[in-house]
């Protein structure tokens, strides 16, 4: 049951300032009031919160978690339910309380992303009861020809709220160097060198063949359904360009400051990984993000393969950078929302939804004390909720 809550005491991130000190009043699923329009009164829970800071609940257009949930090691499965509750909690432990949960379809490629499982997955993520907003972020592989059905049925049926498309073939993005690919495949999934050159030779056949059929007939699914387009590992101008006129909103995990600039400059939310900024390097000796942020080419940050990256890595860019942190946090809150159309999340504004973490500040980065998604609190000082304040 909703309850109606008056916090007190607390800074509050709001979408362009950071306010001392500064009242805010929730009633059931909403943000009634802020500032001086917050009043006490008897129906309200008061809650007092010296030295804290409110934020908009987090954002994260791509999570791999729940693949890893599945299969935690190479051929090693887990019941899908089970997997999907725990990486709700983990999320919720991470301070996001909406998740774009990424499932790539790859051909059988590998373990959790055949098509068949990823399936599967994408299903039960709208059977399974959630705690958290939780929407589907749909990875193709465009040299899998053989599940476009299935992506297709998925799209139509209003399961996929995003759709990113993946060329992964050794020879160009993220594999450019000889033998990276491979060294890839059998490092992460276990796979025999014999094993690996020959998807190498699958995914060539397929990427000269019939690729861009797949590609053209997905788009039209894609737009029909008028969800987001996401271009993946652009690495040149030309990418970018191609990309744009294919009808992409997003660019995600750009490769270099020209593919960042030019997807910029084609009116893209360029997205980067927090792990980028925690480590302060690509994982694929691509792109800095904070070199990214620093030159305004970066737009939204998402927690890619780690949950636990994306609230530090938002403190981190504003104490590295230097920018103000409403500027920071907007890279996972409102900039991550109006990147895929979302409204009424992702801001501490009158009316919008009552999603928000409360964080203590100390020397070694944010303490995250409460996760509240919808009115309703689900994460509190270490312990889950199922809704009830504990």
């Amino acid at each position: 049951m909703a309850q109606n809550f008056l916090m007190v005491g607390a800074d509050l991130v709001l979408p362009h300032s950071l306010v001392s000190d500064c009242p805010l009043l929730i009633k059931g699923e909403r943000i009634a009031s802020i500032g001086s329009n917050a009043k006490r009164n008897p129906q309200c829970t008061e809650i007092r919160l010296p030295g804290k800071i409110i934020l908009p609940g987090l954002i994260d257009l791509h999570s791999d978690a729940i693949e890893r949930m599945v299969e935690p090691r190479p051929k090693i499965f887990f019941p899908i339910p089970f997997a999907i509750k725990e990486c709700d909690q983990r999320h919720l432990t991470c301070g996001i309380t909406t998740v774009f949960n990424a499932i790539a379809f790859a051909g059988k490629e590998f373990g959790v992303r055949d098509p068949n499982i990823a399936d599967q997955i994408v299903r039960s993520l709208e059977r399974e009861p959630a705690v958290l907003h939780r929407r589907v972020h749909l990875r193709f592989e465009i040299t899998d020809v053989g599940s476009v059905h299935l992506v297709e049925a998925l799209i139509q049926e209003g399961k996929v709220d995003l759709i990113s498309f993946m060329d992964h073939s050794p020879g160009q993005g993220q594999y450019a160097q000889d033998g990276r690919y491979a060294s890839y495949l059998m490092r992460t999934y276990a796979m025999t060198e014999r094993e690996a050159l020959r998807l190498i030779v699958h995914k060539e056949e397929s990427r000269q063949s019939r690729s861009q059929e797949v590609i053209d007939r997905l788009l039209r699914a894609a737009k029909t359904a008028k969800i987001p387009i996401s271009g993946h590992d652009f690495d040149s101008l030309k990418s970018a360009s191609e990309w744009h006129q294919l009808g992409a909103n997003i660019s995600e995990f750009p490769l270099n400051e020209i593919s960042a600039r030019a997807s910029r400059d084609y009116d893209m939310a360029v997205v980067m990984g927090a792990p980028n900024v925690i480590r302060g390097a690509s994982s694929g000796g691509g792109l800095r993000a904070s070199d990214g942020i620093r030159e305004n080419l970066i737009d939204v940050l998402c927690s890619d393969y780690k949950p636990n990256s994306l609230l530090p890595a938002l403190f981190k860019v504003s104490t590295d950078i230097e920018i103000p942190l409403p500027d920071a946090v907007s890279l996972a809150t409102w900039r991550a929302a109006d990147a895929v159309g979302l409204t009424h999340v992702g801001k501490l504004a009158e009316g919008y939804q009552a999603d928000l973490i409360i964080v203590q500040p100390t020397p070694l980065g944010p303490r995250l004390e409460a996760v509240m998604v919808s009115g309703q609190w689900r994460y509190l000082s270490g312990q889950l909720s199922d809704g009830e304040f504990l």
